[in-house]
């Protein structure tokens, strides 16, 4: 695969992102930061975005996260999310996820998505395939590191 970066996601792929974040919990005059990724496949059926929101408040932090994608019609289909909460900022207690690549993985032809899941000690690596507009997880590796 072959990334580039081309500025920022369009105001329309943003828009449905923030909505996510609010319909997750994540107040409408937040003031942290908020991340934004978006790959196209090579293929342009579909298109993975991500939002990923954090503050910092003393000893804890607010965070709130989407993954979803996208199809040519903008319809979101919600992969991974994480609702709006205030965790310990050295300890948090979520899970976070973020998308790593995109590859055939089963061999059907079709692009699968490649996951990463952080937990404060925990990773994993999850690899999801979308067919007819469902989800379908078909490998999830749990590695542990300190």
């Amino acid at each position: 695969m072959q990334c580039e970066q081309h500025g920022q996601p369009s105001s329309n792929v943003r828009a449905i992102l923030i909505r996510e974040l609010q319909r997750l919990g994540m107040p409408a005059n937040a003031n942290g930061q908020t991340y934004f990724t978006v790959w196209e496949s090579a293929r342009p059926t579909w298109t993975i975005a991500e939002a990923d929101y954090s503050r910092l408040a003393g000893p804890e932090i607010e965070l709130s996260e989407v993954v979803v994608i996208l199809d040519q019609n903008s319809h979101v289909l919600v992969l991974r999310q994480l609702p709006f909460q205030k965790t310990d900022a050295d300890v948090p207690a979520v899970t976070q996820w973020s998308p790593i690549d995109l590859a055939d993985v089963d061999g059907d032809g079709q692009l699968d998505i490649i996951l990463e899941g952080d937990a404060y000690e925990d990773h994993w690596l999850e690899v999801v395939s979308v067919h007819d507009g469902a989800i379908q997880t078909i490998f999830s590796g749990l590695g542990y590191y300190l």
